[in-house]
């Protein structure tokens, strides 16, 4: 009996301290402007080997710097969604899953919408800012997920290249507000 119990104990220790180490790691990659996990956004891709630095996709870069420039020309998000559209351009997902040559498992999602363009253009990854941390698990034996507040997020300046100029980003963000 006795030695169950410590083999209880052992298999309650290891996790906790696998999770914590994980979290260690995690955290240093974070602060150092890494981009540790998920997909990066659309004109982004991940870097390869070690270097976890967002690198620009000049196809969809390229798209995503139409998009701006539309919308700070005075364009309605809607009139964006139907000229891409119109032009057949995949969305940020369809696009997605043409590149790793998986089948995109929402149909639906392979058009643009309002809030596709919306998603972009308040995106700051765009200006070369990286935001990571706004949901972490509760635990290592709790794997739901919560938001953390604004003040909590892992924020880093100039991360990586950015694609939009800071005046265009500006100028879309001015007219974005109520």
């Amino acid at each position: 009996n006795e030695v169950f119990q410590i083999i209880l104990v052992l298999n309650e220790m290891v996790p906790r301290d696998c999770s914590r180490k994980i979290k260690s790691s995690w955290t240093n990659g974070v602060t150092n402007g890494k981009f540790m996990f998920g997909t990066p956004p659309f004109g982004y891709t991940r870097g390869k080997g070690n270097n976890l630095r967002m690198k620009i996709d000049s196809i969809a870069a390229r798209y995503v710097q139409r998009i701006f420039t539309m919308y700070g020309e005075g364009e309605s998000m809607r009139s964006i969604a139907d000229v891409l559209n119109l032009e057949n351009f995949p969305s940020p997902r369809a696009y997605y899953y043409d590149k790793v040559g998986r089948n995109n498992p929402v149909r639906e999602s392979d058009t643009w919408s309002n809030n596709t363009i919306r998603n972009i253009l308040e995106n700051e990854a765009y200006i070369g800012v990286l935001i990571q941390g706004k949901r972490r698990t509760l635990s290592y034996k709790n794997k739901n997920r919560k938001m953390v507040p604004e003040d909590n997020w892992f924020r880093t300046d100039n991360a990586h290249d950015s694609i939009i100029e800071m005046v265009l980003w500006r100028k879309v963000q001015e007219r974005r507000k109520p």
